[in-house]
């Protein structure tokens, strides 16, 4: 009989990977809109309507970090992190030294 690992420490590290790379996400995810669909139940509507209003991909994870991430904590983080493994999958392989 196999037992399912606790999932906190992987929520830990999903959100840590959200800090470690904040300065090289903010740069290179560009399918910012995608994700916010995907978040936009745990984030609240003003939040998103922000996020969206903005010009650029930069803007909008700038703002996504700095409106979203800082109040949802280390389970929105978590679920970004899943999301992103999905939008930009590649991007998370580089990060995570994975060729």
């Amino acid at each position: 009989i196999e037992i399912a690992p606790n999932r906190k420490p992987l929520v830990l590290s999903y959100a840590a990977f959200v800090d470690k790379y904040r300065a090289v996400l903010i740069e290179r995810v560009t399918l910012v809109d995608p994700i916010l669909d995907k978040l936009s139940i745990l984030v609240h509507p003003e939040a998103c309507a922000k996020v969206r209003a903005a010009g650029t991909s930069q803007e909008k994870m700038r703002l996504l970090y700095d409106i979203t991430f800082r109040s949802g904590g280390v389970q929105l983080k978590s679920k970004f992190f899943e999301i992103l493994k999905k939008v930009h999958p590649h991007l998370v392989q580089e990060l995570n030294g994975i060729h």
